[in-house]
């Protein structure tokens, strides 16, 4: 699964849903509070953490939108978290 957060609510309603095989995007104001995640495969959108002047912690991989779009595409099933 890949799930798409968006802000820390999104975020705490997703936390209870993610398991060790799934995937996280970091979007919009998402990538505030990226680096609180330990044991998925996590991801920042490169461009919004920039925006927010946000650096991308060392646990994450900063990714492009079309790395993104590529990931979407890829993934059977994914679930946006607003």
């Amino acid at each position: 699964m890949l799930h798409l957060i968006f802000s820390l609510a999104g975020f705490n309603r997703a936390r209870k849903h993610l398991t060790t095989e799934d995937s996280i995007v970091f979007l919009e104001d998402g990538c505030y509070i990226a680096q609180e995640v330990d044991g998925c495969r996590t991801y920042a959108i490169e461009s919004h953490a920039k925006t927010r002047s946000i650096v991308i912690p060392s646990g994450l991989t900063a990714c492009t939108m079309t790395n993104f779009v590529e990931m979407a595409v890829e993934c059977e099933k994914s679930i946006s978290w607003k």
